[in-house]
């Protein structure tokens, strides 16, 4: 798809945009894993590199992050294969001139996202977990002393009170740096992790009270 839509550009754009639409397949790839500490892993990294990576090569070091988080069995190993892939990666993107940083740059910038994204993105999109339920109670609470609401709601409702500020906020911080700065991905992406955080919350089984990174 990258191909087709870079043609207009010549050998070049397509060759530019082949790269970009492997980046953005692979990195969508994992971030639907069903394992949530894949998916953060690799979110979290993206917005460490992000913030001195250009465009689509921002999730370089989200793609180690997150091969970290699949394959590796403790925390040294994902340090370890996390470092090493997105120091890889972020040498050749860099190397072959996708980026504009020099090769040794590239390669430390990818290395120490890919590297730290497994212990960052968890606790990252955890706090922001945590903050929708404390931001639910404490709306409940409020309602409930200005007498709009006369019975105790469901821990699923409360919940979801809380997801639009909590999410709201944790996707707009994510999207500031993935977009550099875009107020309509801004807005579009908070409102639509906002939904998706609520149907998690409304379909989900058991208690969700449990605080748990995986």
């Amino acid at each position: 798809m990258g191909g087709v839509l870079g043609s207009h550009a010549g050998p070049l754009g397509i060759a530019g945009a082949l790269v970009e639409g492997g980046l953005l397949g692979t990195f969508t790839m994992f971030r639907g894993e069903a394992k949530s500490i894949v998916r953060d892993s690799g979110g979290g990294a993206v917005m460490l590199d992000g913030l001195f990576m250009p465009g689509v090569s921002k999730v370089a070091g989200g793609i180690a992050s997150a091969i970290a988080s699949k394959y590796a069995n403790s925390n040294k190993n994902k340090l370890i294969l996390g470092a090493i892939s997105g120091a890889i990666l972020g040498g050749v993107l860099a190397a072959s001139g996708f980026v504009p940083l020099g090769a040794g740059l590239g390669s430390i910038i990818c290395a120490l996202s890919g590297g730290l994204g497994p212990f960052f993105g968890p606790r990252f999109s955890q706090f922001f977990r945590n903050l929708s339920q404390d931001c639910g109670k404490l709306l409940v609470r409020a309602a409930d002393n200005l007498k709009i609401i006369k019975k105790n709601l469901p821990e699923k409702t409360v919940n979801s009170t809380g997801a639009f500020p909590a999410c709201f906020l944790k996707e707009g911080i994510r999207t500031y740096i993935y977009s550099n700065g875009s107020l309509g991905a801004i807005i579009v992406s908070a409102l639509t992790e906002t939904i998706e955080q609520i149907h998690i919350f409304l379909t989900s089984k058991g208690s969700q009270n449990k605080s748990c990174i995986e």
